[in-house]
């Protein structure tokens, strides 16, 4: 049997992420504010971007997020969180870090937090 890719393990589990405390917040989401220091005119690319919890710590001070990831429910749960939220800012886009399509320049600021270590080719993400 084909081992699974990453986009469906964390598939499979993504519900899990939504609730972790480990994802939810604390201090690598307040450390990535400040270091982003965003701005209300700011575009940013939220990468691997998970349950959503970076994309909505960033939404509400910023003009758009992108939240992109491979795992289609954890996009789902990115909506779901948004939702909760009240956040209508936020884009969602399926897809490898690796296979970034964007053209360059087009975000102010790109985001990836708790996951690089899972992307397959980290020089190409």
């Amino acid at each position: 049997m084909p081992e699974k890719t990453a986009a469906e393990r964390f598939d499979e589990t993504a519900h899990n992420y939504s609730t972790s405390s480990h994802h939810v917040g604390g201090r690598s989401l307040e450390r990535m504010l400040e270091i982003g220091a965003p701005t209300p005119e700011m575009l940013v690319l939220d990468v691997a971007a998970g349950a959503g919890h970076t994309s909505a710590a960033f939404a509400p001070r910023v003009k758009r997020v992108v939240a992109y990831d491979p795992a289609p429910n954890m996009l789902a749960e990115t909506e779901k969180l948004l939702g909760a939220r009240g956040l209508n800012n936020v884009d969602l886009r399926r897809g490898l870090a690796e296979q970034i399509t964007f053209e360059d320049e087009t975000f102010d600021l790109v985001v990836s937090r708790l996951a690089p270590h899972h992307f397959e080719n980290i020089e190409r993400a």
